[in-house]
């Protein structure tokens, strides 16, 4: 279940979505696409999946990445590229620069989403588990540059889920 949550300039927690058409229009008025491709738990894609992919995305290469609490390393996207990242296990908090504030989106295996080049952004995969994503990326002609996000004001990746947790009645208790 994608998760997106929207924040103001100083990093109140706002409206969160969990249905897709919210979470898509909201995303939408960004330039951010989102959507779902599940692969089957421990299967390497191969080429007929990754080709349609690389269509759909407009992207020209692919790159695996493992990164969070073990061993791996941050996802690396140039700012002048289209970035796509698609988890293929583990969740994945995504927080996007929006005109007034910040919008946060939680991405769990299966769920990619798509960055437009010079769209200030932060990635988190928090810090008690690891998370595996494809992370495909495309060159854009005369892209404007992509800013890292600054996001002391916003919740940690495991901030974040508690909170979801507890707004939608899913906490434990223990």
């Amino acid at each position: 279940m994608c998760v997106l949550a929207i924040f103001d300039a100083e990093g109140t927690w706002g409206q969160t979505h969990v249905c897709d058409h919210l979470l898509e229009h909201n995303l939408q008025a960004l330039g951010v696409r989102w959507g779902r491709q599940y692969i089957e738990a421990g299967v390497q894609p191969d080429i007929d999946v990754l080709a349609p992919l690389h269509r759909l995305w407009g992207t020209s290469s692919v790159e695996r990445v493992r990164w969070g609490a073990g061993e791996g390393t941050r996802p690396q996207t140039p700012p002048d590229a289209l970035a796509v990242h698609w988890v293929l296990s583990g969740t994945l908090l995504v927080y996007l620069q929006a005109s007034d504030g910040y919008v946060g989106v939680l991405c769990e295996a299966g769920e990619w989403i798509s960055i437009p080049a010079g769209l200030a952004c932060a990635l988190d995969a928090g810090g008690t588990s690891d998370v595996d994503l494809l992370l495909f990326l495309a060159a854009v002609k005369a892209p404007p540059a992509r800013q890292e996000l600054s996001t002391s004001s916003l919740p940690s990746h495991e901030a974040f889920v508690e909170t979801m947790l507890e707004m939608t009645g899913y906490a434990n208790d223990e």
